[in-house]
């Protein structure tokens, strides 16, 4: 299933979910959008270069005003162990700067809080707070780049002249992404043109070489976007790179969407936030479509199984994000250090710092080719010592993202 069709899938199952909630979203009108859209996205792509351009102290102190100003100054505690996880990832910093000689790139994961009207701010406060992460880690020696969705469906929410500034400014002082370029016309598309998801990897390896510190969502977006255009999608794509066959339904693609959808509308529906679960009598279509990409049966039960896990989960593992990493980042002779940040849970939020570790390059594993691996670094329990282990991305992504995110 190509990317629009499940942009345009997530648009529908959200207009359903706001009908069915009484959720009034504000009104956009055409002829409006075409008066005030592009002045407003260039005026706000000023501001962002201003910001991106000026001495970083004081574009830090002016994106945490605005932040607060968002959050009407709204404040949430400390998780335990922030101090002590800043002091292992300056120590995993300098280790790796002494041995290979460079300085790793940094990328700070969060995960994404619910869009809810008891903790509507609590995104506001995680970004923040990530900015702070990144202050206690390293001060001010690098600007700090967000990848942000900017496009109309994670902006349907806001009233029109703040989402037609925010794109812009985002834009323009950050990593702006836009998930629908499609929609974009004349001068804007233009504007726009390396914000769109065909060109938005290249923009993000650039900042990391450039060793600009970006933050980033991990799960990619609230829950139930996370589970369709991450979890499942990547799914599939797996299933397709490490296939015997190089045959590839798209039919039965867009058929397994659907129906992963149509589950995803229901439980939406009934209960927006709870666990999902991949209902029993679609895990012998999955295993089915496994099948017919040449897997044997156990593998395709394994494959199956595993897909139910990471389905049920608020943060999906996201293993083909740190595979392109590794290829894209690491291999290049570009360490890269991990930052975990969540927010708790909307019962008991709060700001807590998971375990840093850094990815190293490593020399290519025999066997499938298409089987990435990964060497990490992370400090020891006793602290003082470095951990080092190789193991797939799979595993390691696995088992990372599980211990720092519910």
């Amino acid at each position: 299933m190509v990317y629009k069709e499940i942009i345009d899938l997530l648009v529908r199952l959200e207009k359903k979910y706001c009908e069915a909630s009484g959720i009034v979203l504000p009104r956009k009108s055409p002829w409006a959008r075409g008066l005030v859209e592009f002045p407003l996205n260039l005026l706000g792509f000023l501001g962002g270069w201003f910001l991106r351009n000026m001495p970083r102290r004081w574009s830090f102190a002016w994106q945490e005003k605005i932040l607060l100003f968002l959050s009407g100054r709204v404040r949430y505690r400390l998780g335990p162990h922030w101090g002590h996880r800043v002091k292992m990832a300056r120590f995993l910093a300098k280790r790796c700067e002494e041995s290979f000689g460079v300085s790793p790139a940094v990328v700070c994961l969060l995960s994404h809080p619910p869009v809810t009207r008891e903790v509507n701010v609590l995104n506001y406060e995680l970004i923040r707070h990530a900015y702070h992460l990144l202050k206690e880690f390293e001060g001010y020696a690098h600007p700090i780049r967000q990848v942000v969705a900017i496009d109309r469906f994670g902006l349907d929410a806001v009233p029109l002249v703040q989402e037609c500034f925010y794109a812009g400014l985002m834009r323009g002082g950050h990593l702006g992404f836009d998930r629908q370029p499609w929609l974009r016309r004349g001068f804007q598309r233009k504007l726009f043109e390396r914000s769109g998801y065909g060109r938005m990897a290249y923009s993000l390896v650039e900042a990391l070489k450039k060793r600009e510190r970006v933050v980033i969502v991990l799960s990619g977006g609230v829950y139930e976007n996370a589970r369709l255009l991450y979890t499942a999608r990547e799914h599939f794509w797996a299933l397709r790179q490490k296939a015997e066959s190089s045959a590839r339904n798209r039919d039965q693609e867009r058929n397994l969407f659907s129906l992963l959808a149509a589950e995803s509308e229901e439980s939406v529906l009934s209960a927006p936030y709870r666990t999902r679960e991949v209902p029993s009598s679609l895990e012998a279509t999955l295993e089915e479509y496994a099948l017919s990409l040449g897997y044997s049966r156990e593998q395709a039960r394994k494959t199956t199984q595993n897909f139910k896990k990471e389905f049920g989960r608020d943060v999906p593992w996201r293993a083909r994000f740190f595979q392109f990493l590794i290829r894209r980042v690491v291999q290049k002779r570009v360490p890269v250090l991990l930052l975990p940040l969540s927010h708790g849970t909307e019962f008991e939020p709060q700001m807590s710092v998971g375990e840093p570790v850094v990815l190293l390059p490593i020399e290519k594993k025999a066997g499938n080719p298409q089987e990435h691996w990964g060497r990490i670094w992370k400090v020891s329990p006793q602290g003082g010592q470095i951990q080092e282990k190789v193991e797939s991305v799979q595993d390691f992504a696995q088992a990372w993202v599980s211990e720092n995110f519910n």
